[in-house]
């Protein structure tokens, strides 16, 4: 099952790369990878004949996850947080695991970590993550993070903290600064979840992912 949003473009070859990941071993989560496209028209009628990157705005934001593996010189299905780093805008995993942990949690309201939790609950089932840099999807312009968006999230995090009080889960708190419109974060994005993972693993943190 491959899970995107509406407002993104993806190439011919997407669903093969994303196969190709779950045909390297059984029960894996698989995140692709993610570019921010600039604010701009696409030209509609170009793209009803193929896919054309030069029909699209360009892309002006490469997946920063990417950063982070440079920081860990690690890659997702090495660390001990990569459940905190699937993203259902580009995300897939086999239909049997989904179902075997009973799906998204649909009591999740509004903006942010609703995928996080679900990632948490399939690792915690067995399963490993893995990041797939070659199924890409062009995302069009995201406004920035407001402050009822930022609310939701932080309802968000409690309510996954409710559902699972480990020491790794309640740990997400370190990202409010990076979130919050009101607020300047210490660091940027990939150093504050740089210290999300070395903290896990300090913690011990194993939801499964190194069983």
């Amino acid at each position: 099952m491959v899970t995107l949003d509406a407002d993104q473009v993806v190439e011919p070859h997407f669903l093969a790369e994303h196969a190709r990941l779950h045909a390297g071993g059984p029960g894996r989560v698989v995140a692709g990878r993610r570019l921010q496209l600039a604010d701009g028209p696409m030209d509609e009628v170009r793209l009803e004949h193929g896919f054309d990157p030069q029909a699209l705005p360009p892309v002006v934001r490469g997946d920063e996850r990417e950063q982070l593996f440079r920081l860990l010189d690690s890659s997702l299905e090495d660390m001990v947080t990569g459940w905190h780093h699937v993203w259902t805008c580009n995300a897939s995993f086999p239909r049997d695991s989904l179902e075997a942990v009973g799906g998204f949690d649909e009591t999740f309201t509004g903006w942010g970590l609703e995928d996080a939790e679900l990632a948490y609950r399939l690792v915690q089932g067995g399963a490993t993550t893995h990041f797939a840099p070659s199924a890409v999807v062009r995302h069009e312009h995201r406004t920035p993070v407001t402050a009822d968006m930022y609310r939701e999230w932080c309802r968000n995090l409690a309510h996954f903290v409710r559902r699972h009080p480990a020491p790794e889960v309640r740990l997400q708190e370190i990202f409010a600064p990076a979130i919050d419109p009101d607020r300047s974060a210490p660091g940027t994005w990939d150093d504050i979840a740089a210290e999300f993972e070395h903290t896990a693993r300090r913690l011990g943190a194993d939801p499964g992912q190194h069983r």
